[in-house]
């Protein structure tokens, strides 16, 4: 097996294709070691396009039974794996999770009620650039923290056949919802190390 105990970085993800006329869709969970993901289970879906939440948290669950939660680091998936009851139960597990956003997802600030998207809070980044905020914010009515990152990606021009560098913000902006201990608003405080030692003093 791996050549390194738990606990483990996981990652879901599905994949789809057709052999003739045959949909083979199937969800995945793995371990990530040295930037390889490693499948360990696997559900066939008996239909076309994404999962849904019960099926998200089944192999969840499977894991869990035969391994236990304490093995698991963190979950990382896609903008696929983004449904408000999802991110919930993941919450309620209490497992940990980085999982990218659409730029045009709204983000609500709980304090204030006001609601923007994504995109506009990372807008001033430069290539190369960082951001985490320090401030649990609403996505997809769950309280979670964000941050997010400018990339630089080569685009191949056809007619010219030639490579440039393309900063990709504005087309693909890497947003990350991460799991917290839950709280409740009156608790809410600007900085992650506060909120969670609120959390554990109520």
């Amino acid at each position: 097996m791996l050549p390194h105990k738990p606990p483990y970085k996981l990652a879901m993800d599905r994949t789809n294709w057709q052999f003739g006329e045959t949909d083979i869709n199937v969800l995945t969970l793995a371990i990530v070691y040295q930037n390889v993901a490693f499948p360990i289970l696997m559900l066939m879906l008996d239909k076309r396009g994404n999962s849904d939440t019960q099926e998200r948290i089944d192999i969840v669950n499977r894991y869990i039974k035969l391994f236990g939660r304490e093995t698991i680091d963190c979950l990382l998936a896609d903008r696929e794996f983004v449904g408000g009851k999802w991110i919930a139960s993941l919450n309620l597990c209490k497992i940990p999770y980085y999982i990218r956003i659409k730029e045009n997802f709204y983000v609500q600030d709980p304090r204030t009620g006001n609601k923007m998207k994504a995109s506009v809070m990372f807008a001033d980044l430069k290539c190369g650039e960082y951001r985490c905020l320090h401030r649990i914010y609403r996505v997809n009515r769950q309280l979670c923290y964000s941050s997010t990152g400018s990339l630089t990606v080569l685009r191949l021009q056809k007619k010219k056949e030639k490579t440039e560098n393309r900063n990709c913000k504005s087309l693909f902006l890497t947003t990350i919802v991460r799991h917290f201990d839950r709280l409740s608003d009156r608790k809410l405080t600007n900085r992650p190390e506060k909120s969670k030692k609120s959390y554990r003093e109520r």
